[in-house]
């Protein structure tokens, strides 16, 4: 989607300003700048005083960044070492996370919601253009559709109508169709290894 800092400033300054910005904790270097260039990013962004906060008025306030743990199978609270004290050897860890820990449920969705807030103008959705973004044609490689939906229907063909998971230790099975379809969903966040279970389980 481009540059993530651009991104979150854009919508933080969109209309009626985001008041919370909410993102997975990441690990790696890489992604540990961009989460440190995303705060500080935000911490450029004066919002206007909330109504019924008068007291704070004179107070400026920026949005602020939400981290959450959310991108591994096992909760890193959960882990039966302290993070600093990891195998070495990854079978070392399989057997020690098996034996000591429980994946964590996923979240279950709400039947429904309560009625919306009394807010009088909710403001538009940004464009692509407005966020300074622009589409690209492309002609090359698979061409994935849809979100969180589509991918969990790609794992749903894959698993259950093509019952192609008993070949998933076959050599080259898991490499030519398994990351074909969950690959790019973990990449961008419509699939988490915990939904993944989640959806194994139920069957």
């Amino acid at each position: 989607m481009g540059n993530r800092r651009t991104f979150f400033l854009s919508c933080a300054q969109f209309e009626n300003y985001s008041y919370q910005v909410y993102a997975h904790k990441e690990t790696c270097s890489e992604e540990l700048r961009v989460e440190r260039s995303v705060a500080g990013s935000l911490r450029q962004v004066v919002l206007p005083p909330t109504q019924g906060n008068s007291s704070r008025s004179s107070s400026t306030h920026s949005p602020k960044l939400e981290l959450s743990w959310g991108s591994t199978l096992y909760h890193i609270n959960d882990l039966p070492f302290n993070i600093n004290s990891l195998p070495d050897v990854y079978t070392q860890f399989r057997k020690s996370v098996e034996a000591k820990c429980t994946v964590q449920g996923c979240i279950r969705l709400l039947k429904s919601l309560g009625p919306p807030p009394s807010i009088d103008d909710w403001g538009i959705i940004p464009s692509i253009k407005h966020l300074g973004l622009h589409l690209e044609k492309t002609t090359k490689g698979m061409r994935f559709m849809g979100g969180e939906a589509a991918a969990l229907g790609r794992v749903t063909e894959y698993f259950w109508k093509k019952d192609l998971l008993k070949c998933i230790r076959r050599r080259g099975i898991r490499n030519e169709m398994l990351d074909l379809i969950t690959r790019p969903s973990f990449l961008h966040g419509l699939l988490q290894e915990v939904s993944l279970l989640d959806s194994y389980m139920k069957r």
